[in-house]
């Protein structure tokens, strides 16, 4: 065998661990052709409090085909940026787009004003020519007549004669033939009934559908006829339509009192000849938007704006009531817009103004977008939105959401979105909260990440004659038996089977070792051999060496791994299949390794390959492939991602920024708009990731640890003292203090605070505290304190406002003195920028703003384990302070 030397890229080794690429059981055969879910993006490790600054995202390009939905799912692990809180557009509505009020009734195809044919009559029916009387008699005396009014107005009874019927409301008519039958029977009863009805001609004209002479049931009233008629047209009126009888109108019909308030009593029964006359319509107001009935009205006699609303059912809840848009037409000449406060009308009636003919008036909807909020999502109990509380942060929108087990706590996102719609993600630390527990803003979004998502996974991948070609996890120990189990064993177990393993390691070397398939198949573990992280396992028949020929291509790809090799494949149409190059790839000094076989065994040859002429096609550099060739894409030398640095507090523009090699702070600070008025700058926080390992190593190994053991020794040491009960009681309760400060100190590491004296920009250039910057420093720039803070040993710690001059012992007083255990002796001050200061008789040291004053606890058992102590009160002061800064 032999091997390839190369270099294998970080972004390589990160691809296979990264979980996209987990395969569930159903897709593992998706190996040899990988699709888009399969191409890994590379991740860095979670960072604490890392601010990065989103451009403001195209919405017109949100949408994505069905396709790419399936293909690119969404992921925690790159969650999409929350959508920006819209400003409601409204609708544009044109006078056009407005219908008539009520000329739907006519519309619909509906018989609901059809005369009624088979209703029964009621006693003030009017008898008249055509109608059918029924006239039923039992008793003593038993018959039917069935009777039909002449023209006369007569009807003929025989053993009674002819009887004058016309005119006659029903209720007399049966009076009369009460009294008529009495005369010549005894002793019956008597049932009067109408038959068919007569028919009754009646005028429907003027502005009307389809008007002319309409022959209807003599049962029919005005609405009948003028929904035969089609209803009024569209310049007919609905709120002046006149009944008229013998040339006199004996009445006028208004819709709107029927279609708003269900009143029928104008809708009189028509008489023959009747004419009903629609006139020409009204003044018309359109009203359109946020209202209960958009529409045109027509208006009777003087309305004004409030009027009209009511008309139309009034304004929804999600209408805009301080401004309304009414568009008016001026004096036949042109069109004005004019905003209205309504809210304001309707509180007085004086500012009510009138509408006239021609007028649109349109109602705004309030604003889509919603206020007070802040959403959660990811590994959490109960994602979704939650109202926004005054001061609320983090860690209380995560109590509320209720944390999964697998929830991430390294790295918490909040994406903030900003009125001006920027947006900006803020990484958060929950194992570190208290250090910065962010305060929420309006429209924050936060994102939980999954533990398991988060964790860079080996994978060892087998193709060939398994059931279940893919990619699969590498477990400890696991073997080459192992994963063709996994994959569903062999398929053609009757068949003389070659295995092989080709090994890929850290530094890019590539080798081919061959597995003895009995050792894999007897089951014996021992002999078995373990795979590697990249280990690609191949199974193929000797009787069919091309079963599943395949290439393979690793380093900067976006989706590197293992390909079905086809005939007529070349460098070009492999890169494509891998997703393309990925960033920092170099287009020259790529290498294409052959694996050559003979009878002595495997080796390689190695081709260089120009990737900028080969991408091109249709060049000799484009090469031709074979069956496992491998293609290993090499990284631009030097290449690194831009480092950024943090900027935060009071200067104009705070955010992260990227910086170039051997950049200086005032260069930034620059960049950043410089200093706010506000500035402190003798309480500036500069933080660096390499100090803060360093202070963490030297603490924890080197002063913390050794501390513990201390004290440990020293607590079995009390045991073996001839010590008085209280003092042993005294003694205990000291050391019982130092081990809390001690844990305190432990749970809450230094934060790598470089201690920068900083100035105005034109004195802090080219100084000794002008930095040069490195990737993750950050620089908080707090507003200048008014007040001094005493903890420790004083009966009532906290914050007092600043005087000039006062003196340790003034603010001391202020807060009521020292307490019985205080060390008068050790007291010392913490300023701004870090530095202590611990000099000076009792209260003679000057207080500046910002500063914190310490008064530790007074300890009897010795010099060293005060000075220990006073230590330990100094770094827990410190720590308070950081943490302070950062809130």
């Amino acid at each position: 065998m032999s091997a390839i030397e190369g270099t294998q890229s970080q972004s390589y080794l990160q691809s296979f661990g990264h979980p996209c690429l987990a395969l569930s059981p159903d897709r593992k055969g998706d190996l040899v052709q990988p699709k888009s879910y399969l191409q890994p993006s590379i991740l860095s490790s979670p960072q604490e409090a890392i601010c990065q600054i989103i451009p403001k995202p195209n919405l017109e390009s949100t949408d994505i085909t069905n396709q790419q939905k399936q293909t690119q799912p969404q992921s925690y692990l790159q969650p999409s940026i929350s959508p920006i809180p819209q400003e409601a557009t409204p609708q544009i509505v044109s006078k056009k787009d407005v219908k008539v009020f009520g000329r739907e009734m006519f519309d619909r195809a509906s018989s609901s004003f059809e005369p009624m044919v088979d209703a029964s009559v009621g006693p003030d029916y009017i008898i008249g020519s055509g109608d059918n009387l029924i006239v039923e008699l039992w008793g003593k005396f038993e018959n039917v007549y069935n009777l039909v009014v002449d023209r006369d107005g007569k009807v003929f009874i025989p053993n009674i004669g002819a009887i004058q019927v016309y005119g006659l409301s029903f209720t007399q008519l049966q009076n009369l033939l009460q009294d008529k039958f009495s005369k010549v029977y005894t002793n019956f009863k008597m049932n009067v009934t109408l038959g068919k009805l007569r028919t009754i001609k009646v005028f429907v004209v003027g502005e009307v559908t389809k008007p002319g002479a309409y022959t209807l049931s003599s049962l029919s009233t005005v609405f009948n006829a003028l929904y035969a008629a089609g209803g009024p047209g569209i310049e007919g009126s609905m709120r002046n339509i006149r009944l008229i009888r013998e040339n006199k109108v004996i009445n006028t019909i208004d819709l709107y009192k029927f279609l708003l308030e269900g009143d029928k009593s104008q809708d009189n029964r028509l008489c023959a000849g009747d004419t009903i006359f629609v006139p020409l319509r009204g003044p018309m107001v359109g009203v359109a938007g946020e209202i209960t009935r958009p529409a045109s009205y027509e208006l009777k006699g003087s309305t004004t704006i409030t009027e009209l609303i009511r008309l139309a059912g009034g304004v929804k809840s999600t209408g805009y009531l301080h401004r309304i848009q009414i568009e008016r037409l001026q004096h036949h000449e042109r069109n004005t817009i004019e905003d209205i406060d309504l809210d304001a009308m309707e509180r007085d009636k004086a500012k009510d103004m009138g509408v006239f003919n021609g007028d649109f008036v349109l109602i705004f909807p309030i604003s889509e977008q919603k206020y007070k909020f802040v959403e959660l999502v990811g590994m959490v109990l109960r994602p979704g939105r939650y109202e926004l509380k005054e001061k609320m942060r983090v860690s209380e929108l995560l109590d509320a959401g209720k944390l999964l087990e697998e929830a991430h706590l390294e790295k918490i996102d909040v994406i903030r979105t900003y009125k001006d719609k920027r947006q900006q993600v803020i990484s958060v630390n929950l194992r570190d909260i208290q250090g910065r527990d962010l305060e929420l803003q309006e429209w924050d979004r936060v994102v939980v990440y999954s533990s398991w998502d988060m964790k860079p996974r080996d994978r060892v991948s087998i193709t060939g004659l398994v059931k279940n070609p893919g990619y699969y996890d590498l477990l400890e120990n696991m073997s080459v038996g192992d994963i063709i189990c996994q994959a569903g064993g062999i398929t053609k177990a009757d068949e003389i089977i070659h295995v092989e393993i080709i090994r890929t390691t850290v530094s890019g070397q590539v080798e081919v070792i061959p597995v003895d398939i009995t050792v894999v198949l007897g089951g014996d573990k021992n002999r078995d051999i373990s795979l590697q992280q990249f280990d690609h396992v191949f199974v193929y028949s000797v009787f069919e060496p091309e079963t599943t020929p395949v290439v393979m291509i690793t380093g900067l790809v976006k989706s590197p791994g293992t390909y079905n090799f086809s005939k007529e494949m070349k460098v070009s149409d492999l890169i494509t299949q891998a997703g393309g190059l990925d960033k920092g790839a170099t287009l020259l000094n790529c290498e294409l390794s052959r694996m050559i076989r003979s009878e002595s065994g495997v080796s390689f040859i190695h081709m260089p390959v120009d990737l900028g002429k080969a991408m091109i096609g249709g060049t000799n550099e484009d090469i031709l492939l074979k069956e496992y060739d491998n293609l290993f894409i090499r990284q631009i030398p030097e290449w690194r991602i831009v480092d950024t640095v943090m900027v935060a507090g009071q200067v104009v523009f705070p955010g992260t920024y990227a910086i170039a090699e051997n950049e200086r702070l005032t260069s930034v600070l620059e960049r950043a708009g410089r200093f706010t008025k506000d500035a402190f700058l003798p309480g500036a926080v500069f933080i660096r990731q390499s100090v803060k390992e360093q202070q963490e190593h030297e603490i924890k190994d080197r002063f913390l640890a050794q501390e513990e053991v201390a004290l440990a020794q020293e607590e079995t040491g009390l045991a073996n003292q001839n010590l008085l009960p209280e003092e042993l009681v005294k003694k205990q309760e000291a050391l019982d203090n130092k081990r809390k400060l001690l844990r305190l100190s432990m749970a809450r590491l230094p934060k790598g605070r470089i201690v920068l004296k900083l100035a105005r920009l034109e004195k802090l250039n080219n100084s000794r505290n002008d930095i040069i910057l490195q990737n993750g420093d950050s620089l908080f720039i707090p507003k200048t304190p008014v007040s001094v803070t005493i903890i420790g040993e004083v009966y009532n710690p906290g914050a007092i406002l600043y005087h000039h001059g006062h003196r340790v012992r003034n603010y001391i007083n202020n807060v009521g003195g020292l307490t019985k255990k205080a060390d008068k002796s050790a007291i010392y001050i913490i300023k701004p920028d870090g530095r202590v200061e611990r000099k000076g008789f009792f209260g003679c040291n000057a207080v500046d703003m910002g500063d914190i004053v310490v008064v530790p606890t007074r300890i009897k058992t010795g010099v060293n384990i005060k000075d220990i102590t006073a230590t330990i009160y100094q770094l827990a002061a410190t720590i308070a302070v950081m943490s302070n800064v950062f809130k």
